[in-house]
């Protein structure tokens, strides 16, 4: 499989094999793991360790044999089966693993999910499978995995768990593996993830895996390998920088001494650098540049990197990225700028937000997902810079993945799927798309590699507008769109953002207008934005353009949590008053509102009908974050007592005995707590106008997430205290979020599901194949619509080609 089919899938390639009809599994393509080489049932068992979950047995076939895994689903109140297959395995230098993967019956499972154990932590990484009863191949790459505890780094793998969710149905399965091995790399370009930030409780964790994942995104783009590696394994032995090239350092503010010393003999041998927002102490000489500060855009976010006239061979005139603030470095003799800031206006700031020396680059800001082709063509031209000869082998991999659209393998399958039913302008578009690539090989065979780059670019866009063009459009089905951002677009009025949105086909928009501790309209209830006064009142900017527009508008509530945003005059008041949240710890969560205290009860109810009263042309009320945080909390001292006083006696080991003996009195109290709110709401905005409509963004697992969050939305349904709901199936895997769409059919009683697609949470941002593909799964279970996330610079890349076929008017 190409590398933009795995851009296009995220970080986890997979490729569908052959079925298991006469019950053999695929030879294996590189060499096992010793520790899956098995001959009977106990050899199995000795290594796949069984956490709660039925003992494994070996199948034989011939030369080959796989791993039966048994899903006891029916009988188990358990929320997935899972094995620890223990190994000793050294990944530091490894690009990840692969394996072959068989399950019966994929739609009884609801996702999967693949963890490493290093030291005190784990990485972790999901995964998915496209058919049922035939085997597929996956490869798990290290970049872009999530990480949990502590861990060490990738040198020392004590054990691989495979866990399987439960599905739809609570019905008995099985899954099998099979040739587990070592993916090996070979590759000029390292990234390195900074892994010995990582701490329990740091907000910063899940960043240093997800910058490192866009720029690998980005680099796969542009048909260049590279190798994750870790700070912690270089730190031990830095033999993956001896083959090397190029060391990017996605977002690495401290790194071991040991590893600082590895990249200065790096540098020595020719090594080149490629560093993005941060630097650690004593490094900035190595980059020839220095510190000057850190400024926050005053125009709220920049537009991009604009070209200086120093600028790089192939560096487009503005990469756009929309980052909030950046480091500002100067440079040292030797060193030039090569690109400024931009602010959202198109005014030139003049803060360097790129520079060069002879040795590296230096980015003011971490990447974002690759987005426009600029954003792309500016990473290729720095790697080009610092790797000459690079561009040749991009443009010739490029050439070679025209047409590798989500689990198309190129133009020729592309052509076999469209056949004799496809439209003149589907036709069309594919011929243009082999037209385009004939012109890119000779441009290529000319050695004028970036014209061929660009011809490969519109290649791809026509071949997967020929694909956009065959999804069949539904005509009256809601297309909703969260809209994050109290404001709209970025850069754009919210006239513009609906008249876009109506332009593609959507009905419906939820922007996030309030917090629990802020308001983006004139409220009497919450604290206003301290922008009220000269940009004006959001909820009544949006509403005249949808209403000018024909769409709908649900302004979308986060409920208890009170922001970032905010009034500390108002997040001390809560403290004061001890209305805010306490872990089970005894931390203090400033800025959560206790779920339990009555006062907050009033606040977010009053806050929520508020809106109803105010606007008589609004559409609708939206439900966020109506739940808790988590099972840590709230154990304040007002919990304790109200808790006490519902169940009628003193609780003696406090908060332990809500984790034991009262456990499920615990649960009942939670869940109360958040259900109160759902309720009030639904009587108090009916009463007000009975038309409003009332909905909520939910989480996916009702039968988990009732107790692990308290959101208990299977009684809101079948109360019909909702008008609708919005799963959040924020998967990039179409096989789970079927499965999960599903399931959620079967507790929503009389109240329409419209599945949220997560856009923006996908592995590679930009995916409209994927993006049509789950649209179709939702309309074939007759959702009635769904939901997207989040609407944003991401949506507007893919918009356009939705509109081709999919939310065609």
């Amino acid at each position: 499989m190409s590398n933009q089919a795995t851009m296009l899938m995220g970080l986890v390639t997979m490729m569908c094999l052959c079925a298991l009809g006469q019950g053999v599994a695929p030879k294996a393509t590189a060499p096992v793991i010793p520790e899956f080489s098995f001959s009977s049932d106990a050899d199995a068992q000795k290594v796949f360790y069984p956490m709660d979950s039925p003992k494994v047995s070996w199948v034989q076939t011939g030369e080959t044999g796989y791993v039966k895994l048994p899903m006891a689903f029916k009988e188990t109140t358990a929320a997935r089966m899972c094995w620890d297959v223990l190994v000793k395995l050294d990944l530091s230098k490894a690009k990840g693993i692969a394996f072959d993967i068989y399950a019966e019956d994929v739609e009884l499972l609801g996702g999967l999910t693949i963890y490493f154990r290093s030291g005190d932590g784990w990485y972790s990484s999901h995964f998915g499978i496209h058919n049922s009863g035939s085997w597929c191949h996956v490869e798990v790459t290290k970049s872009g995995v999530g990480t949990e505890g502590n861990p060490s780094g990738w040198g020392d793998i004590s054990a691989i768990r495979l866990s399987f969710w439960t599905g739809q149905d609570k019905k008995d399965t099985f899954a099998a593996v099979a040739n587990m091995s070592v993916l090996e790399y070979k590759s000029d370009i390292v990234v390195m993830t900074a892994d010995s930030c990582i701490r329990p409780g740091n907000p910063e964790n899940k960043g240093y895996s997800q910058f490192a994942a866009a720029i690998v995104r980005t680099l796969d783009t542009l048909g260049l390998e590279s190798a994750t590696v870790s700070d912690l394994d270089i730190a031990k032995d830095d033999t993956p920088l001896k083959t090397a090239k190029l060391l990017v350092m996605p977002y690495n503010p401290k790194i071991p001494q040991e590893a600082i010393t590895a990249l200065e003999q790096f540098a020595e041998r020719g090594g080149k650098f490629l560093a993005l927002y941060s630097l650690p102490e004593g490094m900035e000489s190595l980059f020839g540049i220095r510190r000057k500060g850190w400024e926050k855009c005053p125009t709220g976010a920049f537009k991009g990197y604009r070209a200086t006239k120093d600028r790089l061979p192939g560096q487009p005139d503005l990469a756009r990225q929309t980052s909030p603030h950046s480091v500002i470095m100067e440079p040292e003799p030797g060193s030039k700028v090569i690109a400024t800031w931009e602010d959202s206006e198109g005014k030139d700031l003049g803060w360097p937000g790129a520079i060069a020396s002879p040795r590296s680059v230096f980015l003011g800001h971490v990447w974002f997902s690759p987005g426009s082709e600029n954003v792309s063509q500016f990473l290729l031209s720095i790697v080009g810079y610092l790797c000459p000869g690079i561009w040749e082998k991009s443009s010739r991999t490029s050439i070679d993945q025209i047409g590798t659209l989500g689990y198309f393998s190129g133009l020729p399958e592309l052509r076999e799927m469209l056949g004799k039913d496809a439209t003149v302008e589907a036709r069309r578009a594919l011929d243009a798309a082999y037209s385009l690539r004939d012109k890119a090989q000779n441009a290529f065979d000319k050695r004028d590699y970036w014209e061929a780059m660009s011809l490969c670019e519109q290649a791809n866009a026509r071949a997967l507008e020929a694909y956009c063009r065959m999804a069949r459009s539904v005509p009256g089905e809601h297309r909703g769109f969260w809209c994050h951002s109290a404001k709209g677009l970025p850069g754009k009025t919210w006239d513009e953002a609906i008249e876009i949105l109506a332009k593609h086909g959507f009905n419906a928009i939820f922007p996030n207008m309030l917090w629990g501790g802020m308001a983006y309209y004139p409220s009497d209830v919450l604290p206003r934005y301290k922008g009220l006064e000269t940009e004006g009142d959001q909820v009544r900017l949006c509403l005249d353009a949808c209403k000018k527009y024909g769409v709908a508008c649900h302004v979308w509530k986060v409920n208890w949590n009170m922001g970032s945003h905010l009034d500390n005059d108002f997040v001390e008041k809560m403290v004061a008053e001890e209305r805010v949240q306490v872990t089970y710890s005894g931390e203090l969560k400033k800025t959560w509102l206790c779920p339990s205290h009555p006062a907050n009860l009033r606040l977010e109810a009053d806050s929520m009908v508020e809106l109803v009263k105010k606007y008589p042309d609004l559409d609708g009320i939206h439900f966020d974050y109506i739940r808790y945080p988590d099972g840590n909390s709230c154990f304040c001292a007002g919990c304790r007592q109200r808790f006490e006083a519902k169940i009628g006696k003193q609780v003696e080991d406090w908060p332990k005995d809500t984790r034991a003996i009262l456990r499920e009195e615990w649960q009942d109290f939670r869940r109360e707590n958040i259900t109160a709110l759902v309720k009030l709401v639904h009587q108090e905005a009916k009463a007000v106008r009975k038309s409003i409509q009332i909905s909520a963004a939910l989480f996916g697992n009702w039968m988990s997430d009732r107790n692990s969050v308290a959101q208990d939305w299977e009684l809101w349904c079948r109360n019909g205290w909702l008008d609708f709901g919005c799963p959040m199936n924020y998967t990039d895997w179409p096989t789970t979020f079927k499965s999960q769409c599903t399931r959620q059919q079967n507790w929503r009683h009389k109240v329409p599901m419209y599945p949220g697609i997560g856009l923006s949470c996908w592995k590679y941002t930009f995916d409209p194949v994927n993006m049509v593909k789950q649209i179709e799964i939702a309309r074939d279970l007759k959702t009635g619509g769904f939901n997207v996330f989040n609407y944003d610079n991401h949506a507007l890349k893919v918009l356009p080609f939705m509109s081709l076929g999919c939310t065609k008017e």
